[in-house]
């Protein structure tokens, strides 16, 4: 977990300390001044010139003007290092999620992954931002103020310290049912996440099945359950802010019976009483502080654990320590001894520059897996994979990104102008070679689809497009800049023959590797070999059998 005080905050976190202790010194300044009012100007018999205290009420005024300006200054100063860490807190957790594995996300479900981003965040910015400043403040003030009264009367100090340990002692005795009751507002919350994302995505199916009146009664279900929650939290919480407040008002009245015994002991002057009881008002907001403090900090913690766990997520492929660059281009792709779960295992097969390769196997042998492998969106459990001579665990993604262009299921078209995903793989390719992709996957027809043309928007999931369209924007994606390798998973489903074709005989000149699951007859006949998956084996099959190993591979 990333820490709050890293270096970064620990100049704002020393400067809200500093802030807090200046704030309680200066209510102590009015105190004095409260006391000096009393003493001086109000007492029995006096009969001087109010204006005679003039340097009193400019002291007062002084020190309520700067510690409004502090109080301005420690506003900004929270905000700022609440939103600073959890900004950072984001980011580590967007990149962790992106570099999972499919496998790992669909495991996880989008509810509980998005749950971080949306209400753990939200915790820890309360704690980060609020509920941290305000324990600092309440500590400075408490310790600062309860000095004063010490110094003063060690009787007033007695009292008001033992209405402090007595609340403490009783928000501590609720933490336990607090906590239970956040974990459980928080595994409601999160299944009703959950099941509305689910929904979202099977809303189609539910229509087609006229099934809305049973999934509106799970949801209820679930809601009722999310709503019982909340109240018991609610009620732990009251409670706790219960207590904080008879503790304020206790405080406050213990230093007025304390103040007239010692008065009338004559120990203590009215002045003093009056003082020492702004001192108990002002330790009154800082109890008050502790346990809103308190509160948030329960809250947060359980987001703290949950943040935790998704950033222990292990990410698809490990990153080396040291790595080098990939070379443009060089002899092709190559498996040695590799293995894939209880897929496939010892596949040592090579494909070099120029070569297309259908990779055929019965559903779930593994097609998918092995084109992963080589664009090393996974990993193998053991061997290795090379492109251009290049160990892939030992290259750097970066450089293997640009050396690599992939179309897949896996890889939808992302939410964004039609030009930008077209360009989203080499943003830097010219516009000749965008419209050479463009003229291949016959994009023309997506164009003149949208009065803006390439600039026109699609949607997450590009509705507006057929899967045809679609399709044909992912192939041309891949292409763009003519990666060494190139590789179509199972995205030519829909394409129609004169577009098949076109594709085909750009492939049949392609100067890289061309690794692919096709089912096309167009790019079927253009493949140079087959690599068929059967118990287990990748075995390479030659070309002039290709489609009669496509049909066996596929018949199972």
């Amino acid at each position: 977990m990333i820490a709050v005080f890293a270096s970064p905050r620990r100049s704002l976190l020393a400067s809200l300390i500093a802030a807090s202790f200046a704030q309680a010194g200066l209510a102590a300044v009015a105190a004095y001044c409260v006391q000096l009012v009393f003493d001086s100007l109000l007492a029995s018999g006096a009969n001087r010139p109010l204006l005679e205290g003039w340097w009193i009420g400019a002291l007062f005024i002084g020190s309520l003007l700067v510690a409004a300006w502090l109080e301005t200054f420690r506003a900004w100063a929270s905000e700022k290092l609440g939103l600073g860490y959890v900004a950072q807190v984001r980011e580590a957790l967007f990149a962790r999620i992106m570099n999972a594995s499919p496998a790992t996300l669909s495991q996880r479900g989008e509810g509980r992954l998005l749950l971080p981003f949306v209400g753990d965040l939200t915790a820890i910015k309360k704690w980060v931002g609020d509920g941290l400043p305000r324990l600092v403040s309440a500590l400075a003030t408490s310790i600062l103020l309860l000095c004063v009264l010490a110094l003063q009367n060690q009787a007033l100090a007695l009292a008001a310290g033992g209405v402090l340990l007595a609340a403490a002692a009783a928000v501590v005795w609720l933490s336990n049912p607090l906590n239970r009751a956040i974990a459980a507002m928080r595994s409601k919350r999160g299944a009703v996440a959950t099941f509305v994302s689910s929904s979202i995505r099977a809303a189609q199916t539910v229509r087609a099945f006229d099934r809305f009146d049973r999934e509106a009664q799970r949801l209820r279900r679930r809601s009722d359950a999310l709503l019982a929650a909340g109240l018991r939290l609610a009620r732990i919480s009251g409670a706790m802010s219960a207590i904080v407040h008879v503790a304020a008002g206790l405080l406050v009245a213990a230093t007025l019976i304390v103040g007239v015994i010692e008065v009338q002991r004559g120990t203590m002057s009215i002045g003093l009483v009056a003082g020492a009881i702004s001192i108990a008002g002002l330790l009154a907001g800082a109890v008050r502080d502790l346990g809103v403090a308190f509160d948030l900090w329960r809250r947060a913690k359980v987001s703290f654990a949950k943040v935790a766990a998704a950033l222990a997520i292990q990410p698809a492929v490990q990153i080396e320590a040291e790595t080098r660059r990939m070379p443009k281009r060089g002899v092709g792709l190559r498996f040695s001894s590799v293995a894939a779960q209880d897929l496939f295992s010892k596949v040592s097969l090579t494909a070099g520059p120029g070569a297309i390769v259908n990779v055929v196997g019965a559903s779930g042998s593994g097609k998918s897996t092995l084109l992963a492998l080589a664009a090393r969106l996974r990993d193998p459990e053991s061997g290795r994979v090379r492109i251009n001579g290049r160990d892939l665990k030992r290259t750097s993604l970066s450089s293997l990104r640009r050396r690599i262009g992939v179309a897949s299921a896996d890889t939808p078209l992302l939410r964004g102008t039609i030009a930008m995903n077209l360009r989203y793989r080499a943003p830097g390719a010219s516009e000749e070679e965008a419209a050479r992709v463009a003229e291949i996957c016959n994009l023309a027809p997506i164009f003149a689809k949208f009065p803006e043309g390439a600039q026109a928007r699609l949607s997450e999931g590009a509705p507006e497009l057929s899967q045809s369209e679609a399709q044909r924007l992912m192939i041309a994606r891949a292409m763009l800049d003519s990666p060494s390798v190139l590789i179509l998973d199972d995205v030519d489903t829909r394409l129609d023959a004169e577009t098949a074709a076109r594709i085909a005989r750009a492939l049949a000149n392609y100067p890289g590797t061309v690794l692919m699951v096709a089912s096309s007859p167009a790019l079927r006949r253009v493949a140079t070999s087959v690599w068929r998956i059967r118990n287990k084996r990748v075995k390479p099959a030659p070309a002039r059998h290709v489609d009669v190993v496509v049909d066996a591979a596929e018949a199972g």
